[in-house]
């Protein structure tokens, strides 16, 4: 009697075995569209953005069209707010800070949108890590809210932004008309203060 439930032990172990090794060559890794799209990278983990103002962090994990412009996207949710995050990797730009072996520090625009009618435009730096293929979110700034992005241009350990945004006298539903640029100077642990 024991003999006949140790061989079906024995037999149901080897079956549970040979379902999970055919699951396991079945199963392929699923590596995130948005890295390689964007940095021709296969890694398995998306982008992840700190929402600024919040304690949340978002994956970017899908591509997005909007007003003729491709966007990287994801949403979030933190308690009762619920919203989008649009990194736009067209205007991505490479700062040369001091060098550390396999990291490239970049900045990239991004928006974000809840339930209000702002669409609030940031500048974030990030670092990546061509050792372990990974890229982390080091810092923000506002540049505005419902503003027109130009341009992102960066010599050294500065970036400059030129946009577009309203006067005082505009409506937030005429476009934004008064040209400005922002200088930031930037270190490996985020913007500095001037």
């Amino acid at each position: 009697m024991k003999s006949n439930r140790f061989k079906v032990l024995v037999f149901v172990v080897i079956a549970a075995l040979v379902v999970l090794v055919r699951y396991c060559k079945d199963t392929k890794e699923t590596y995130s569209k948005v890295m390689q799209k964007v940095f021709k990278t296969k890694v398995i983990n998306d982008l992840v953005v700190n929402v600024p103002e919040s304690t949340t962090c978002k994956m970017i994990d899908f591509v997005k069209v909007k007003d003729s412009v491709e966007y990287l996207k994801g949403e979030y949710s933190d308690k009762q707010e619920r919203g989008s995050v649009l990194l736009d990797y067209r205007m991505i730009t490479t700062v040369k800070l001091k060098e550390i072996d396999s990291y490239v520090f970049f900045t990239a625009p991004f928006i974000v949108s809840n339930q209000g009618s702002g669409a609030f435009f940031y500048l974030g730096l990030f670092m990546q890590d061509n050792k372990n293929l990974t890229i982390k979110h080091i810092d923000s700034r506002l540049l505005g809210d419902r503003i027109v992005l130009d341009s992102v241009t960066s010599e050294n350990d500065r970036i400059k932004v030129y946009l577009k945004e309203r006067s005082s006298e505009q409506s937030m539903s005429e476009k934004p008309t008064i040209v400005k640029d922002i200088s930031f100077k930037l270190s490996k642990k985020g913007f500095v203060k001037e």
